[in-house]
């Protein structure tokens, strides 16, 4: 796309996130040139999420589902909400599923 942002087509990826190290070869020559290693980060994709509307008073529990939540690797998941005048709460920790394909959020 340019001197310093190349566009590749990622492979699929089913597995949890994790975090990877990439070579990447232009013209059979290493990129970056001093050889450091580039890591890249798969990270969870969300898909959707249940139910989309809750009381304001929070407690409420919020199902996130997608791929790639992954607490084995010490990944810890919070929700962030936004209100009026760009106030911001967070959930506690949230609680991944067995088969990393949802978690659970407790509204704040």
């Amino acid at each position: 796309i340019s001197p310093t942002l190349a566009l590749c087509e990622a492979p699929a990826w089913d597995l949890p996130a994790v975090s990877s190290t990439l070579e990447i070869l232009k013209s059979d020559s290493l990129v970056p040139k001093d050889g450091a290693p580039v890591t890249v980060a798969f990270l969870p994709i969300i898909s959707g999420l249940h139910p989309a509307r809750g009381p304001a008073s929070g407690g409420l529990p919020l199902t996130l589902s997608g791929r790639g939540f992954d607490p084995e690797h010490g990944a810890v998941y919070t929700a962030s909400f936004e209100g009026i005048g760009g106030r911001v709460a967070s959930s506690p920790p949230c609680l991944a599923l067995p088969g990393y394909q949802q978690i659970v959020c407790s509204t704040p």
